[in-house]
């Protein structure tokens, strides 16, 4: 064989098989992101079921784990594992949802090498570093979406549930588990051990009723009301002992309910100015006066004899925290509480977008976490 042919055998030849693998084409992607999720128990009829909706100017779908994903409760790898079952007849009451999955659809299609379907991801002797800047890219912000569109969706699980429990993070404290021993000085034997209880915590299955009204208000880009968001923080804060943040979120939502209130009901045609003049009034005006103005005489009479001592009582613990620092008056026995009074405080005037929906919550059962 001539020099020339041997150069274009081991040189010219490879060149062009390499030529024709570059050959792109476009593709249409979505991005598959997996969430862990805590506190999320469902009936089995809604295993596998899937939820699309826009968000953020992006096509999003939730997807539940099917039964067959459903595994034993210590396998960490399960995907769900049987929450509580009938035991006469061994029918499955609900199942603790462990993850979900959620898609992003890709608006723009992308050139890649058809070749990658035939690979394994990430062949980047076959993908071009301007490509891979590009997929980078799109990952980017399709991570940016799908952790948006989970937390939408897990807030609206928690406004039309009730459920503030549902996929939150999880604080770990430095107990041991060990007890309290007293112990004799001299001969250092243990006398006595300090008696433990144990805690089990618990949420509302979420039921067919419940996630019927979160697909509807997904389809419809409803987010939940500020003051409920703050309510359920704060009720996560009164669980893991953290009392100054829940004194403050309790009295930031009861605040934002008040003026809300109070604002929506102004004649239509108001001007910016007077709901600007509400927004900056002092809270104790809203407190005495403004806000139960609007209420009929039974609900007024409720909200002075159960409800409006106690707001005043928060929001002046509330003032003092935030402005002197006075620590003792944000206790678990005030939390609760205060606490107990904004929740009848929300029920005097009902969410207008759940209306009579949060009496749904009663049809749920009660899990053990």
């Amino acid at each position: 064989m001539s020099l020339f042919a041997r150069y274009a055998a081991s040189v010219l030849r490879p060149q062009r098989a390499k030529f024709l693998l570059q050959i792109d084409y476009s593709m249409k992607m979505y991005s598959w992101d997996r969430f862990i999720t805590r506190a999320l128990a469902v009936p089995p009829s809604l295993m596998g079921r899937t939820l699309s909706f826009e968000h953020n100017g992006s096509l999003i779908t939730i997807k539940l784990p099917s039964v067959e994903k459903v595994g034993n409760v210590h396998d960490e790898d399960a995907r769900a594992c049987r929450g509580a079952w009938n035991s006469n007849t061994g029918e499955t009451i609900y199942f603790f949802i462990r993850s979900v999955d959620v898609c992003v659809e890709v608006s723009t299609e992308v050139a890649v090498p058809s070749e990658v379907l035939e690979r394994n991801p990430n062949a980047y002797e076959l993908i071009s570093d301007e490509q891979q800047k590009t997929l980078n890219s799109i990952a980017e912000g399709c991570a940016a979406q799908s952790r948006s569109a989970f937390e939408y969706w897990v807030s609206l699980l928690r406004w039309v549930s009730g459920t503030h429990e549902i996929c939150r993070h999880v604080r770990v404290g430095n107990e041991s588990g060990w007890s309290t021993y007293l112990l004799d000085a001299d001969t250092k034997k243990e006398v006595w051990i300090r008696s433990q209880t144990i805690v089990l915590g618990s949420c509302r299955t979420v039921t067919e009723a419940v996630w019927e009204k979160v697909s509807q208000l997904a389809l419809a880009g409803e987010s939940p009301p500020i003051y409920s968001i703050l309510y359920g923080d704060a009720l996560d804060c009164i669980d893991v002992a953290d009392y100054r943040r829940a004194l403050v979120d309790l009295s930031v939502a009861c605040e934002a309910f008040l003026r809300s209130r109070v604002i929506a009901s102004l004649p239509t045609g108001t001007s910016d100015q007077v709901s600007r003049l509400i927004e900056e009034t002092n809270i104790n005006q809203l407190v005495a006066h403004l806000f139960p103005a609007l209420l009929d005489q039974e609900a007024k009479e409720r909200y002075k004899k159960n409800i409006k001592e106690d707001l005043s009582s928060m929001l002046a613990r509330r003032n003092k925290l935030m402005h002197v620092a006075e620590l003792h008056g944000a206790t678990l026995e005030n939390c609760r509480r205060y606490a107990n009074s904004v929740r009848e405080l929300f029920s005097l005037m009902p969410d207008p977008v759940l209306g009579i929906f949060t009496s749904l919550a009663d049809q749920s059962h009660t899990a053990l976490i």
